[in-house]
């Protein structure tokens, strides 16, 4: 059986997990699920609701969200990573505001399901501080805040520092805005959860059931190392576990990103942050850092710059940096000083997968029967619900159903093979981080600047 999940992150560890058997012998399927994370689960869930009649099969090949579903910060959120001003700027206002509605709603879904399914995932609603920490960042929210306005967006508030102290106390926060909604949870009750759903719902799950090769055709034919499926549909629902498949591997890179958490604050120390509102908080950075407070009142925090490994490579090895581990102890101390004696207890890495376009993809391959779904960059609590509304509708046959969408799409750009595609990510990462180090010594903000250094790097 697979290792226990508890080393790979907090919520993993915190409470027991029995992992369900691996697949033995040959059966099929209407619809074969390749990935045991969030994305591959909502598939299933919607397939249940929507088409029960169809056999579906879960097939994972650790255990039920180890990847990057069990560890990420728990938080959901509709609002872009990239930023509105940026993604109004790169789609346009019509299809930022499609996107950014269809991304509420399914915020909005996930607390629904959680409710009435009883998913018991410590789901609470918050609001999202986007906050900043030198002018340049100012600027940048300014211009968000500007934006959602010119969107009729009505839930979000401009923070001046004395109001945002209101909400949270740091020296190192000058402004922000709030935006609704957001939430928090445990990410690893949540996938745990939902899979417990799927099990009274008649749908096979395969735990310790790697895929080792996939072949095409009506029925495709997946072979596992003791079994295989043939199944009229395939989902491949892997994110930064995409690289392990050539097709998916051209168009997508994983990336290694880090979290740590703290011990639980006492009283005097939560009353000293005076984060009443429990809100989630990010700032501003190209490569943001993020907070939020657990159900038991530990702070997480994540986000340092990610980490690319020659081609494409995710590897359990990688799931540890001791570099980015003190970064983020260190950002921890100087945002929240009155907390200098607080320890930390848990460090975790993983991996998630960013697209040639920095946008997700949510797709069908030529052959029309096989599906994928990946590109979440960090934000793949609330794009994995919509993916696997987005999936289920494909695999019944309904190919208009989120068509609107920036995620929808055919095919993305190749990006080049090693050694380029080292050298072209790096360089990439390097760019965004050198203007954060800019805006950090007082460079003022200036986006075009900003994409015309980075378009460099992507040609």
């Amino acid at each position: 059986m697979s290792p226990t999940p508890k080393a790979k992150s907090y919520w993993l560890g915190s409470e027991p997990y029995h992992p369900r058997h691996p697949l033995h012998g040959s059966i099929s399927a209407g619809v074969a699920i390749v990935g045991g994370g969030l994305t591959g689960l909502w598939t299933a869930w919607y397939l249940t609701e929507t088409a029960p009649e169809l056999d579906v099969v879960v097939l994972e090949a650790e255990s039920i969200g180890s990847g990057g579903s069990g560890r990420s910060g728990g938080i959901v959120s509709p609002w872009s990573t990239i930023g509105l001003s940026d993604l109004v700027a790169a789609i346009g206002a019509e299809r930022a505001l499609s996107m950014h509605n269809s991304l509420c709603a399914a915020a909005g879904e996930i607390e629904n399901v959680c409710l009435r399914a009883g998913l018991g995932c410590d789901i609470d609603e918050v609001a999202q501080l986007v906050v900043a920490t030198n002018p340049a960042q100012r600027t940048h929210i300014e211009a968000d805040f500007a934006t959602a306005r010119d969107l009729g967006l009505d839930a979000v508030t401009f923070l001046d520092r004395d109001a945002l102290s209101d909400r949270v106390v740091s020296p190192q926060f000058l402004c922000g805005v709030e935006f609704h909604p957001a939430y928090t949870l445990n990410p690893a009750k949540l996938v745990r959860g939902l899979a417990k759903a799927l099990d009274d719902r008649d749908v096979a799950i395969y735990e310790d059931t790697p895929v080792d090769r996939v072949r095409k055709g009506h029925p495709a034919r997946i072979a596992t190392p003791a079994g295989s499926v043939d199944a009229r549909q395939v989902v491949f629902a892997l994110d930064a576990y995409s690289s392990g498949f050539r097709t998916m591997r051209s168009r997508q890179v994983p990336l290694y990103t880090y979290v740590v958490l703290t011990e639980p604050l006492t009283d005097a120390e939560l009353e000293s942050v005076a984060w009443l509102g429990r809100q989630t908080i990010c700032d501003r950075r190209n490569f943001r850092r993020y907070f939020r407070l657990t159900r038991d009142n530990r702070i997480l925090v994540g986000g340092p710059k990610p980490q690319y490994h020659f081609g494409s490579r995710v590897d359990e090895k990688y799931d540890r940096d001791d570099a980015a581990f003190a970064e983020l102890e260190s950002v921890f101390r100087t945002v929240f000083p009155q907390l200098d004696s607080v320890g930390f207890t848990h460090r975790w890495g993983g991996a998630l997968s960013v697209t040639s376009t920095l946008v997700a993809s949510f797709g069908t391959h030529d052959e029309g029967n096989a599906h994928w779904a990946y590109g979440f960059a960090g934000n793949g609590l609330v794009l994995s619900n919509l993916a696997g509304q987005v999936i289920a509708a494909r695999c019944r046959g309904d190919e208009t159903f989120g068509i609107e969408l920036p995620f929808a799409r055919s095919a993305l750009p190749w990006l080049p093979p090693e050694p380029v595609r080292s050298g072209f990510v790096r360089s990439a990462l390097n760019e965004l981080a050198v203007q954060d180090e800019s805006w950090d010594a007082g460079a003022p903000y200036d986006g075009e600047a900003l994409l015309r250094r980075v378009g460099r790097v992507l040609g």
